[in-house]
């Protein structure tokens, strides 16, 4: 495709895709945060933009001279774009729900510190398990797999579709009870075993007066929780990476809907 054979069709379609892409980069996992620079998300949308436009059938080029039309598909794109990046960070959101419920279990709440990768306060153990998930999504190449369902999203989401079926998007608002599904779920082993942990001491401060329970059980708390933490992080993983796997299935029927 040379220079001089460009028209305006194919300069706006290359644009919907860029929009797309750009409104992915900005909101998918781990990299939307605010250390990465928006030179370089920009930079990384315009690249996968270049690859996917050049993989799009010619066919399925927008023919729309009409301006307001222009500006629906655009508003579209991004729409699009940005709702596959919005699914996939819910399930880190899940994960920081139960980082946030281990923390109050254990007591380590009250530790706020700053995270670069979400711009915002959080506890320790809140910060480990995003690592965790952070980490976890790498390994299993879920980075790869978004970027292959970006592309996907072309086929099942044409440029030419300018008012998408939106009758079944209804079903995604449950997608909140999902989430605290997830985060009630991850930090399950570790709350009941505290649980268990403070009604016996409980019953071990009624039976002997003279111990202070309040006092006694912070650190109980948290040495409990940090070991019962060691050791189910197996099965965490495991959870996790399941959740992964559904929450990937959840954003291509989503894209099926339109």
């Amino acid at each position: 495709m040379g220079l001089l054979t460009i028209n305006q069709f194919q300069i706006l379609a290359f644009t919907l895709v860029f929009l797309r892409c750009l409104a992915f980069f900005v909101s998918w996992p781990i990299f939307s945060g605010t250390n990465l620079p928006v030179q370089v998300k920009v930079l990384l949308s315009l690249l996968v933009g270049m690859i996917c436009f050049s993989l799009i059938p010619p066919e399925s080029y927008p023919k729309i001279e009409a301006y307001p039309t222009m500006i629906g598909l655009g508003i579209k794109e991004m729409a699009i774009g940005f709702a596959i990046g919005f699914l996939a960070n819910l399930i880190f959101h899940g994960v920081m729900i139960a980082g946030e419920l281990i923390s109050m279990a254990m007591g380590l709440s009250a530790s706020q510190m700053f995270n670069p990768s979400t711009g915002v306060q959080q506890s320790s153990i809140n910060q480990l398990y995003y690592f965790f998930a952070a980490f976890l999504f790498l390994a299993i190449r879920g980075h790869h797999y978004f970027i292959k369902g970006l592309y996907q999203s072309f086929e099942l989401v044409p440029l030419s579709v300018i008012f998408p079926r939106i009758s079944e998007i209804g079903q995604f608002a449950m997608l909140g009870a999902k989430v605290i599904e997830v985060g009630l779920m991850l930090a399950a082993p570790v709350l009941v075993s505290i649980l268990l942990i403070n009604f016996s001491l409980g019953i071990l401060g009624r039976a002997v007066p003279q111990i202070n329970v309040l006092i006694t059980s912070l650190p109980i708390n948290a040495l409990a929780g940090l070991i019962i933490c060691i050791i189910v992080l197996p099965f965490f993983l495991e959870s996790l990476k399941a959740e992964m796997i559904d929450f990937t299935d959840i954003i291509f029927s989503f894209l099926r809907t339109f």
